[in-house]
């Protein structure tokens, strides 16, 4: 969740015309959209702006190696992006919820 005003610039596919997420649908194509590998880039105006996108990021002393690469990853892009929630679904646990660099 991009929290931000304007929705930051992320590494993947950045859709042309955002997908009003309040449209049902729209949700069966964000849904598989999501089985693609990457995040989805949703903004508080409740649209898709992305999907497959990588959350780059420095290392951070809070990485957990035995966590995977989604729940790094997610550290280390909300660690250097204030605004920025990221939801991880991932087979380790079944969500996690970070911000600022740390697991809420």
């Amino acid at each position: 969740m991009d929290l931000t005003g304007q929705p930051v610039a992320i590494s993947g596919q950045k859709l042309e015309q955002p997908l009003d997420l309040q449209e049902p649908k729209l949700l069966d194509l964000t849904n598989s959209l999501s089985k693609i590998d990457g995040a989805l880039h949703i903004a508080t105006d409740l649209n898709l702006h992305g999907f497959a996108c990588l959350l780059d990021g420095r290392s951070i002393s809070m990485e957990d190696r035995s966590r995977g690469a989604r729940h790094n990853s997610a550290l280390r892009f909300t660690a250097e992006h204030d605004h920025i929630m990221v939801v991880v679904v991932s087979s380790d646990r079944l969500v996690s919820i970070i911000k600022e660099g740390v697991e809420l």
